[in-house]
């Protein structure tokens, strides 16, 4: 991908598509999802800091950007 930060829904999936761009070598900057937006749950800062310390594990700080996970949905209300 041809950008400079790509966005990623990451909070559903426990962040396992950092660690697939880390496996595919991806040299970019990432901002993967850390709070589903969609949902009624808001998830503690322990649960937020939890999911940032796993995209770390693949993605080293200076290229990890925090997002919130908008999924691409639009609300129905």
């Amino acid at each position: 991908l041809d950008a400079d930060v790509i966005s990623l829904e990451a909070a559903r999936s426990h962040m396992q598509v950092a660690g697939e761009l880390a496996e595919h070598g991806y040299p970019r900057e990432a901002g993967p999802g850390v709070w589903d937006i969609h949902s009624p749950r808001v998830p503690s800062t322990e649960e937020a800091a939890a999911l940032l310390r796993k995209g770390l594990e693949a993605i080293p700080a200076e290229r990890l950007w925090v997002n919130p996970d908008c999924g691409l949905k639009t609300r129905g209300w």
